[in-house]
């Protein structure tokens, strides 16, 4: 009866990590954003291309080295949100880390957030019927974001929402006006939308996002628990 009784105690407590990691993986998601692919180059003759900029993305990169320039491209039409955000990971060494980007775009009235325009045009890309605007952070504190589902935080830096004045093609530039690397996210758009396949990768998207930020270790003792107690219930339906 002791052994049974056992046997019936480590069953409800595998039961109750798998039933942990389906609430992360299927009730969360409204609240994540989708990752962009950074894993190709991210220059204006090759950007990262974002597929619908209302759409609520996240690209996770980092300025490697002091020049580094980020470009991601989109479309707007005229009357549209266009909204943006940059995140830092909260990583101890990233405190002082205050990445800026810059709209670039048809229409829009120059606004250099401090810089001079000599500068921000010999620094970014800006082609002929396009106009700029930078935007930093100049606050001495930031709010902390947690994200539910990757368990992951960061610090909330500058954003910027603007309505698109004309339809065409945008740029969105991050850069570093001091020179200084480090990883961000930049946020692009608010609206949540989760297809079918955005859903299946969310175990990828998962493990992806806390490498990046640098949580290896415990990533790897949840994934082989679960992948242990998804595996003695496995053996245990055979039996």
């Amino acid at each position: 009866m002791k052994n049974t009784l056992t046997y019936q105690s480590y069953d409800w407590i595998w039961i109750f990590l798998i039933l942990v990691l389906i609430l992360l993986l299927s009730g969360s998601n409204v609240q994540a954003h989708i990752p962009l692919d950074t894993d190709v180059p991210a220059t204006r003759e090759e950007p990262i291309r974002v597929e619908d900029h209302k759409i609520s993305w996240a690209a996770y990169s980092q300025l490697k080295q002091t020049e580094t320039i980020d470009y991601y491209r989109f479309t707007a039409e005229a009357g549209e949100e266009i909204f943006a955000e940059m995140l830092i990971p909260v990583l101890d060494r990233l405190d002082n880390f205050t990445p800026d980007f810059a709209l670039i775009g048809p229409g829009l009235e120059n606004d250099y957030d401090g810089l001079n325009r000599e500068e921000v045009e010999a620094r970014l890309d800006i082609r002929e019927g396009e106009g700029v605007i930078v935007r930093g952070y100049h606050q001495e504190e930031s709010e902390v974001f947690r994200e539910h589902f990757t368990q992951t935080s960061y610090w909330r830096r500058q954003q910027n929402t603007i309505t698109a004045p004309e339809s065409g093609v945008y740029h969105l530039a991050v850069f570093s006006r001091e020179g200084v690397t480090g990883k961000y996210v930049l946020a692009i758009g608010r609206e949540e939308k989760w297809g079918a396949r955005d859903i299946a990768r969310m175990p990828k998207i998962w493990w992806d996002v806390r490498i990046f930020m640098e949580q290896e270790r415990s990533t790897y003792a949840i994934t082989a628990l679960l992948g242990a107690g998804a595996l003695y219930l496995i053996t245990r339906l055979i039996k």
